[in-house]
């Protein structure tokens, strides 16, 4: 098996993606079945594979692989897949990838065009023959693409385009405005691209799937990624909070509320017991001015010492204290369940999707 989707050449998946094929369609084939690699049609064309067998009849299946199933080879799969099926119109179509994600799939069977990867998911649905397989995890995960769009410096990136949205961009103007080379932005676009999650225009790029993109994002993220260092205080929450923040500015600390205690200052109603903040400078003084007490246990205050400081874009001051973005507090009210969840989709809806 080829070890990464993204450095494949796609004559290289092919030799996998027959035997694939030919192993899905045995379940359901009187006998052999039979493929040929690179055939000649009539009109001279060669798709990748074609493959034969019978149930009830004969029936013929037309292959197009690809070496990524983003959903942007898989469109162009689905146009090769048409003008074959003009040289055959007796064939079923399938489009054929290292791995098939759910957008992708999606797309597939809103096209009605069948599909399957080497990681065991497949969707073939034609007269007399319906074979189904999902939820068989990418064993190409580690991806390029993926390792290079959740890393801090395209983070950025992606806090821009969200935060922004539906702003469009010239890419040398985002990647100045969040620090980034303009390499590593135009590797970002590249990446989204593939996904159809934002498109170009006359005027530059822009986000075309926000909702896809931040769903995805926070699916990966992880706030257990940032230092934490635990505190208690017994000074109210709310008045730490104020007294947090008057002491970063004092102190060229940057600093930011999130979590919980941020979404409740965009919807009054969250609850929350502890404190959770960016801090990126000399925390002694933090320690020291606001009185905090080292904790291994009953700690009300998290400091997070951030891995990258794109944390802090978007930050706001709201009632004397600066608090994340929004994009940033729904992502790291991601994977804390209970207030939390119903937390990050209240401020989804009211700061996120509302201003979209």
């Amino acid at each position: 098996m080829i070890d990464n989707e993204n450095y494949m050449r796609e004559v290289d998946v092919i030799p996998d993606a027959a035997s694939a094929l030919q192993k899905c369609l045995l379940q359901i084939a009187e006998g052999q079945v039979e493929y040929q690699i690179s055939p000649r049609l009539p009109s001279g064309s060669r798709p990748d594979i074609v493959a034969s067998f019978i149930h009830d009849r004969r029936i013929t299946v037309i292959g197009e692989v690809k070496k990524s199933g983003e959903p942007k080879y898989a469109r162009e799969a689905f146009y090769q897949l048409e003008r074959y099926h003009r040289d055959m119109p007796e064939a079923q179509t399938a489009f054929i990838a290292p791995y098939i994600s759910p957008q992708t799939a999606r797309l597939c069977r809103d096209e009605k065009i069948s599909y399957m990867d080497l990681a065991g998911n497949c969707h073939f649905s034609f007269p007399g023959v319906y074979i189904h397989v999902e939820g068989q995890t990418n064993p190409f995960a580690h991806s390029r693409s993926l390792k290079s769009l959740y890393q801090p410096k395209a983070e950025r990136v992606l806090r821009a385009l969200l935060h922004h949205h539906p702003k469009t961009w010239r890419l040398q103007r985002l990647a100045d405005e969040v620090s980034v080379s303009i390499g590593q932005t135009h590797k970002v676009k590249s990446f989204l691209m593939e996904k159809e999650w934002l498109e170009e225009t006359s005027g530059g790029v822009i986000l075309s799937r926000p909702k896809d993109l931040l769903r995805d994002w926070a699916s990966h993220y992880r706030l257990n990624k940032h230092s934490h260092i635990l505190r208690h205080t017994l000074s109210a929450l709310n008045s730490f909070e104020r007294d947090f923040t008057k002491i970063c500015r004092q102190n060229e600390i940057s600093g930011a509320v999130t979590s919980l205690a941020a979404a409740s200052h965009y919807a009054p109603h969250a609850s929350y017991q502890r404190v959770t903040a960016f801090a990126l400078g000399d925390l002694t003084v933090l320690d020291s001015a606001l009185e905090l007490e080292p904790v291994e246990s009953g700690a009300n205050i998290a400091l997070l010492i951030p891995y990258d400081e794109g944390v802090f874009y978007g930050a706001r001051d709201v009632d004397g204290v600066k608090i994340t973005s929004p994009i940033q507090t729904y992502l790291d009210l991601q994977g804390l369940g209970g207030r939390a969840d119903e937390a990050a989709e209240i401020l989804y809806e009211r700061e996120i999707v509302n201003r979209w």
